[in-house]
């Protein structure tokens, strides 16, 4: 059975649902109620709107990547007429005092700024950031920190022997170009990961007090291990309390 097989009433309820942004009202989850008299039938049909829904959303997934592409390839397009058209102005066109270019055509009037930006290397900041850390990993697994040399001229020079794991799993080179003004320069947000329990507690004071002592910005925000309440859950024998609850959902497999 495909869609187009489906009772006009439920298609008509199905339209319906989806105009209403997948909310059920009284009415719709009236009609979409199945009864023992037509269970099988009902069956079916929701079995070929869900399929075909399920096709509309791989479709759509498909047209909004085929989009991003477009897009992208429309500004790339638009960004190199726009760097030929203003080397011709600048060449070609009137200039203003301030430096800048400009072309009237009468009904309008094309102009070019000199502007200057940067354009931040996102690679090479978080690997410099990254390899800090890692770093302290090692001298932290070795339990070296009285041995090891932390200086910046150390950190620019095991950036030039750094390596990583390529797609076969073997250890290739992979050097980091660094500078002593890097460590000047990039910012490290560090997201740390602990529970508000162990934060209260004497070591959680302690480093908070560090923390707010350094006088640099930070942030908080809360996060559930949705696993570890489940559990929480089950070993209470309850399903719910104020941060959380338990919510059963019925999931369809069909094959």
């Amino acid at each position: 059975m495909n869609i187009y097989e489906i009772s006009e009433t439920l298609l008509d309820i199905y339209n319906e649902l989806e105009e209403n942004g997948g909310e059920l009202t009284e009415e719709l989850e009236k009609a979409l109620t199945v009864t023992q008299a037509d269970f099988k039938q009902k069956v079916r049909d929701y079995v070929s709107v869900i399929k075909q829904i399920d096709l509309d959303i791989t479709g759509i997934d498909q047209e909004v990547k085929r989009l991003k592409a477009y897009k992208e390839s429309k500004a790339k397009a638009k960004d190199r007429l726009s760097s030929i058209l203003a080397n011709a102005i600048d060449m070609f066109g009137e200039h203003t005092k301030s430096g800048g270019a400009y072309v009237d055509l009468g009904d309008e009037k094309v102009s070019v700024r000199n502007t200057t930006k940067v354009e931040v290397d996102t690679d090479t900041v978080n690997a410099i950031a990254k390899d800090v850390m890692d770093t302290y990993n090692n001298i932290s697994w070795t339990n070296s920190w009285d041995t090891a040399n932390l200086s910046i001229q150390a950190f620019i020079d095991r950036g030039k022997t750094h390596t990583r794991t390529d797609e076969n799993g073997e250890e290739v080179a992979d050097p980091i170009n660094i500078i002593p003004e890097n460590y000047k320069d990039i910012n490290a947000t560090i997201k740390l990961t602990m529970p508000l329990s162990k934060l209260i507690g004497y070591e959680g004071v302690e480093f908070a007090k560090k923390l707010i002592n350094t006088g640099y910005t930070y942030s908080v925000e809360g996060s559930v291990s949705k696993t570890d309440m489940k559990k929480e859950f089950v070993a209470t024998d309850t399903t719910e309390n104020n941060i959380a609850k338990l919510v059963n959902n019925k999931t369809i497999s069909i094959r």
